[in-house]
């Protein structure tokens, strides 16, 4: 039914799927028997609680920004979350990335008194926005870059 064979360039030693024989009468019978007893269960459904569902985007802190920038370890493990299955995992909506983010702007009183909508950038939160890899460091090692002094809000939080 599965077809498995080797990595494109031979590297990995695991196996990987790459193709699905999908004439195969095993997978056709099978197919057959999972939708005939689907069919009788959403039957069932329909009558009962109906259930949302949605897909969201969800993120994870870096533990160097956590501790840079003194984040809630609550908070960053998404211990509030709705969703029972998110609670203590770490990975955070968009929405909750915000919070923590403008959490830490009012806590260090970073908001720009010159600029509407602005942000200051301090020493933690320009590390975690604007922080490179060891590889782009060691290319760029001979130019200096100059941070900004303050982004606007909506950037902050992008």
């Amino acid at each position: 039914v599965v077809m498995l064979g080797p990595s494109k360039d031979g590297k990995d030693k695991c196996a990987f799927l790459v193709g699905v024989n999908r004439k195969s009468r095993e997978l056709i019978q099978f197919k057959r028997e999972h939708w005939n007893k689907e069919d009788g269960a959403s039957a069932q459904q329909d009558s009962g609680k109906a259930t949302k569902m949605g897909v969201v985007d969800l993120f994870i802190v870096p533990s160097r920004i956590v501790e840079g920038m003194k984040l809630d370890r609550d908070a960053v493990s998404a211990a509030g979350a709705k969703a029972e299955e998110r609670r203590g995992s770490g990975y955070l909506t968009k929405a909750e990335c915000r919070s923590l983010a403008e959490g830490y702007v009012e806590r260090e009183s970073l908001v720009d008194p010159k600029g509407k909508g602005r942000v200051l950038v301090d020493g933690p939160l320009c590390d975690a926005l604007f922080k490179v890899g060891k590889k782009r460091q060691q290319q760029q090692q001979q130019q200096v870059e100059k941070y900004p002094t303050s982004i606007k809000r909506k950037d902050l939080v992008e």
